[in-house]
């Protein structure tokens, strides 16, 4: 596991939640940008999980 791909999952976890979070109290265009940051959130958690050993690799 490299040090330098942890931190950036991270940032990417940090950024889907935020990016959600925004969406939720802003309301502008919702779905999309909830959706958009739905999608980095799980993407990122998912891989980070994975990185840690928690999830076994798919593939």
């Amino acid at each position: 596991m490299s040090g330098r791909g942890l931190i950036k999952n991270v940032i990417f976890v940090y950024l889907g939640w935020k990016i959600m979070l925004m969406a939720v109290t802003k309301s502008i265009d919702t779905g999309n940008l909830f959706l958009f940051g739905l999608i980095i959130f799980l993407w990122s958690a998912w891989w980070l999980l994975e990185m840690i050993g928690i999830i076994p690799k798919m593939g």
